[in-house]
This record gives C-alpha cells, structure tokens and sequence, in this order.
C-alpha cells in the first residue's frame, strides 16, 4: 500500500525586514530569511521514516492558482526529516524563481506551498506576521519603511556623505521635516524664506541681493576694481580710476565721449552747484544762477601760461578780448596801449582821465579838455590842425614858439 504524505505547518518570521521594517545599521547586513518548521507523516498519523527528502518551496500571491504569473518565487532544498519533524530556512536554498528579498513580501497576500518529492502538499499556508513583526512596522530603527514617523532617523544612524543631493526629491524637505537642534546654527523657520545670514557664520563671505538688501559696513574690492557694466571702477592704493584700472592721480576719470564729469546742484535745471577746493567758501567754482558760473577766491585768482581769451578761442596775447571791455576802477598799464584801428576812451558820465607822470590829461564831459603837465610836445609828421571859433594858446612865461617865431 502507497503511504501518502500529509503535512501540519506553522511559520515563524524571525527577520523583521520582511514585514515592511528595519535593519539596523550594522557592520554587515543580517540575511533575509524565514524559519519555517513542519511535520510529515503518513494516511495513519504516524511520521515518515526519517531521512533526507527532495523538498520544493514556492511562494504565491494567491491561495490556489497555479497559473505561473502568480508564481513569486521557487527554491530547493534537501531537507532531513527526524520523527516526522523538519526544519528549514527559507531563503538559504537554490533558488529556481524570482529572488528572496524585502520586496517579495511587499504585497497584501502570501502563500507558501511545499512539494515533497514531487508531490505537492495543500493547501498553501498564507504567510503571516508574528507580534514581533507586526511592532517591527513601528520600528524606531526603520530605514525601508513606507512612511517614517517623526523624530525616528537621527544623525548618529546616517553615515557621513550617505544622503547626496541626487538622493532627495524637489520639494521635499521643507521647514517643518527639520527638527531645531542647539548649536547648530541652523534656522529651519527660514529655510523656505532663504535667509541667508542664519547659515553664515562669523568671518565667512557674505553677500547681498541684486535687489531690496541694504549693505552696512565696509565693501572691499578686489584687486582689479569692480565693473559696472562696461567701465571699470577701482580704488587702489595710486588714486580711485573711473574707466581705468591704472590710475595716475587721486582721482583718474577716462571716458570716450566728451562729458566726463558732471555735477548738479538743487536750483534750476541742475544749477547752483559748487565745487570747493580747500577750506568751504575761501576758493570754489559756483554756478550761481542757470548759465552763469562765478570763480571765487578770497586771495588772489592767477591765470598762469599762455594765452587767455574772452569772447574768442584764438588768444593772440596774454589777454585778448573780443567785444567791448568795461573797467569799474582804474586802469594801471605798466607799458602802452596800442591798436591798429584806432583807440577809443569813452566815460559815462564823468571825466576822462589819462595821467603819465606828473602830466595829466583831463577830458571833460563838456567836451574841454585840459593838459596838465611841465612840457607839451606835440609832433606830426604831417599837419597839426587846430580848428574852432577861437584858438587860444596861451603861455604863462610870455613866450610862445611856434617853429622858431616867438610871440
């Protein structure tokens, strides 16, 4: 008579890992593995001789069909049977189907069927969690959980440079997911707001924003100056060069165009401007009204070199003026006045006076004019002509001369 074989079996989950948990972490990784102990006997209840049998284990997600898409994963082991009783490591034998892993329990169901030298046992046995597996899903060490709860990952369970940049979705870690720690330094309210002073320290680079910040304190530029747009701007220890990175002098202002410079005061179209030099209100240039500039110097103003012009650019002396000239005061020439088109004195209002020496010439609004001097030399290379009513030539030593003839 054919004994068959009949089989009674439980299931024990040794490996938290495979209840959706955690593996600590640890120098090297435990195996995934499940203890699974059952009993062979025959149609009368007794055990099976002992001994070594051929044994199938596969693992389904369905409860009896044999179709081989529900087919997860298939082993073999040789298993040895005392008084009946077996006990085997699933995982640890040959594996034919699928791989034994984390991931094969990750479904709702689980099914274990067991072939006894070619005889399939039924019906499957479903695989379930022990107590211990299911608080592994609480565990405090879970690192494949679907979800982690607050607080569980600290820093002294993650490996230096574990976690990369490619590792973290964006938009991920927000503010609330970071727990404030002391002494970090580390501000996670403004995380989100990107507040930058709370993650600089003392001494290190700081920067500001291209719009909306305000700067405090010093600003130091590097060696070669600082460009704003296309001109160059530095400040070195030979002056400060606008538009040149060597300057000469304190101030070395280069440009393309023929506006260098420009100032502008509070009054009219930009008027009323003033540039001092030296003490306020000794020496300064000042556009005292729209279009009129005023130089001022309460000492002495010397125009030294060249040629100066008034009303002209082509200066041909020390000073030359084109277009009249108005003197408020006295005209002191140290040499002659000379012109090739004639000269012309004219007073308003009072008389002319033209003094050389002791001789004095007096020209009198009246049209008098009066020569007071010791001698009077009039010379001509042609005539002399005096014309009027009444010619008086009058001499106070009694004689007069006129080209040898006395009176």
């Amino acid at each position: 008579m054919k004994k068959s074989i009949m089989i009674t079996s439980f299931i024990l989950l040794v490996m938290a890992g495979l209840s959706v948990s955690v593996i600590p972490p640890v120098a090297e990784a435990a195996p995934i593995l499940i203890n699974y102990q059952g009993v062979l006997g025959d149609n009368a209840g007794m055990p099976v001789p002992d001994g070594n049998f051929a044994m199938t284990f596969r693992i389904y997600d369905d409860a009896a069909s044999v179709d081989p898409l529900h087919l997860l994963y298939e082993e073999t082991q040789t298993v040895a049977v005392t008084g009946g009783v077996y006990n085997v490591l699933l995982g640890s034998g040959t594996p034919t189907v699928g791989t034994f892993d984390a991931s094969l329990f990750s479904g709702d169901n689980r099914w274990l069927e067991v072939e006894v030298n070619t005889e399939r046992l039924t019906p499957r046995q479903q695989i379930v969690s022990v107590a211990y597996a299911l608080q592994a899903q609480k565990s405090a060490t879970a690192i494949q959980a679907t979800t982690v709860v607050n607080n569980a990952i600290t820093t002294s369970m993650i490996n230096d440079n574990a976690v990369t940049g490619t590792k973290i979705l964006n938009n991920t870690i927000t503010s609330d997911k970071i727990v404030d720690g002391s002494g970090s330094n580390l501000n996670a309210d403004l995380l989100d707001g990107m507040d930058s002073s709370a993650f600089m320290a003392a001494g290190t680079d700081l920067w500001v924003n291209t719009t909306g910040d305000t700067m405090t304190g010093s600003l130091n530029l590097p060696a070669n100056g600082l460009a704003v747009g296309g001109t160059q701007f530095l400040v070195g220890s030979s002056g400060v060069g606008i538009g040149t990175a060597t300057p000469t002098h304190a101030l070395h202002v280069v440009n393309d165009v023929d506006q260098v410079m420009r100032l502008e005061g509070p009054g009219v179209n930009g008027s009323e401007a003033r540039l001092i030099f030296g003490d306020p209100d000794f020496v300064y240039l000042y556009e005292d009204f729209d279009d009129t500039l005023e130089i001022f110097a309460d000492g002495r103003t010397a125009i030294t070199g060249g040629f100066v012009g008034i009303g002209t650019l082509n200066p041909t002396e020390r000073l030359t003026v084109s277009g009249d000239a108005r003197i408020s005061g006295v005209l002191h020439p140290d040499g002659g006045i000379s012109t090739s088109s004639g000269i012309s004195i004219q007073s308003l209002g009072g008389n002319v006076v033209i003094t050389a020496g002791s001789s004095v010439v007096t020209v009198s609004p009246t049209g008098g004019v009066t020569i007071s001097s010791s001698q009077v030399d009039v010379t001509a290379t042609g005539d002399i002509n005096l014309t009027g009513n009444n010619v008086k030539v009058t001499s106070t030593g009694g004689v007069i001369d006129l080209n040898g003839t006395t009176f």
